[in-house]
């Protein structure tokens, strides 16, 4: 008996009874004597021979795929041990690691550093005197320099409301209402001037004491921390052990106090899982 779903393979017949036209739109696609079998009707001998020219097709068509395929999965071995990046996105990780494990002893020693210069210097802010008259507060704990841009920023804006409440007198004297605001803009000028001195003095204090050291260390091991997590999340993995290995390790890292992923870093890492083009 004719082994009827060897044949069917072979002929790119369907021996599924229900649905024997299920691949036909895909074989006539392959197949570029379609065209000419619907375009007019075949005579017997024509018909005879488009039947044994798509028997031939099919049969090279089947033996071309399979060649194909055996030389893909010949390849596939070498292709996983070529591309497995798994051992780099280790070594990304571990050095993610170690730049942790620095920041985290520097963070101590930041952190007693500064518990020890302030019980010595139990101020918590400065006064900056103002040439308009009383003084602008300048905290002093913790992050000096995000505080002294705030300070800044208050001075300026006690001097733009002193500018702005000059209208009336710009409707009576122009001229004396634009000699107000160049004294205004002198006086916002010499007050800056006077913080960034007092901002420099009390780096110079905590230098002395030893903590500008500490902090230093502080920022330096901060930024790394930054930088490798900044290319293990852009890194771009080539292999699903890589990219199963990555994603285990931020589940856990992330999360805490100081490794929440930052909008570009997760921008960088739904990036990095692009197909590559």
């Amino acid at each position: 008996m004719p082994n009827t779903p060897v044949r069917a393979a072979a002929e790119g017949m369907s021996n599924n009874p229900r649905n024997p036209h299920r691949l036909a739109f895909f074989r006539k696609m392959q197949m570029p004597w379609h065209v000419c079998a619907e375009s007019e009707p075949a005579t017997p001998n024509e018909a005879q021979e488009s039947f044994m020219n798509q028997h031939v097709n099919r049969r090279a068509l089947l033996a071309a795929t399979t060649v194909a395929a055996a030389g893909i999965a010949a390849a596939t071995p070498k292709a996983h041990a070529r591309f497995d990046d798994t051992a780099e996105v280790k070594a990304l990780i571990k050095a993610h690691r170690v730049a942790e494990i620095a920041f985290d002893k520097a963070l101590i020693v930041d952190g007693d550093m500064e518990q020890a210069y302030f019980n010595a210097h139990p101020e918590k802010e400065l006064l900056v005197p103002l040439s308009i008259g009383g003084a602008q507060s300048f905290y002093i704990r913790f992050d000096l320099d995000h505080y002294a841009a705030d300070c800044a920023k208050e001075i300026s804006a006690r001097y733009e409301a002193k500018r702005r409440g000059l209208h009336e007198l710009r409707a009576i004297s122009p001229d004396l209402a634009d000699q107000a605001v160049e004294v205004f803009n002198r006086g916002e000028e010499t007050d800056i001037a006077t913080l960034v001195t007092m901002l420099k003095a009390e780096k110079s204090k905590r230098n002395a004491f030893g903590w500008g050291k500490a902090h230093r260390a502080y920022d330096a091991t901060s930024n790394a921390v930054r930088r490798a997590l900044d290319t293990l999340v852009a890194h771009r993995c080539t292999s699903p052990a890589a990219n199963r290995a990555r994603a285990k390790y931020l589940l856990k890292a992330t999360g805490g106090r100081f490794a929440e992923l930052e909008p570009y870093q997760v921008k960088a890492l739904l990036n990095s899982l692009r197909a590559v083009d």
